[in-house]
């Protein structure tokens, strides 16, 4: 019996530190109002709030969601199959930053109710760095495009009679 109590305070205690010292921001909320019940350093460090000034609020409250119609689609997606994979939003943190979060969600229930165990990873520099790589190969095509064309017009004025060819 004492190795098992043993076992199970230390299989707690790998979960606890892989909660509080993962780089991903990991937050429990109520299902029903949203209210931090708990966060991890990752959370902190990404949304800039401290634990004393998440915990008790709601995500409302604070507010984290950059469009309210974003948890609304998380809970929707929790209360259909119990879980949500790879959800895709908009995050502010305290200072009024937007960032772009990929968000993971289940239900578990702690205390007799729903709560929201959620994982999300600050997406925010990939997406502007995608961004960048795309306008970058926009401009690339364009550059291209010049090329083309005045290559096009040299073989043009290449090809017209020297009358033509000479400035007025």
């Amino acid at each position: 019996r004492c190795r098992a109590e043993q076992a199970l305070q230390e299989s707690e205690e790998r979960y606890r530190l892989a909660f509080l010292t993962s780089p991903d921001s990991i937050n429990i909320n109520r299902v029903d109002d949203g209210m931090y019940v708990d966060i991890n350093e990752g959370f902190a460090n990404i949304m800039g709030y401290t634990r004393e000034e998440a915990i008790g609020k709601t995500s409302f409250d604070l507010p984290v969601w950059n469009d309210p119609n974003d948890r609304a689609r998380l809970i929707a997606k929790l209360r259909e199959d119990g879980y949500c994979d790879n959800l895709e939003a908009e995050f502010l943190s305290k200072e009024g930053e937007v960032k772009a979060g990929l968000m993971s969600a289940r239900i578990i229930t702690l205390d007799g109710a729903p709560h929201i165990l959620s994982i999300t990873r600050d997406i925010t520099e990939r997406k502007r760095l995608d961004a960048e790589a795309r306008e970058s190969a926009i401009l690339r095509a364009d550059l291209e495009k010049e090329k083309e064309i005045i290559a096009l017009k040299e073989r043009f004025v290449s090809m017209a009679p020297p009358e033509f060819r000479t400035p007025l």
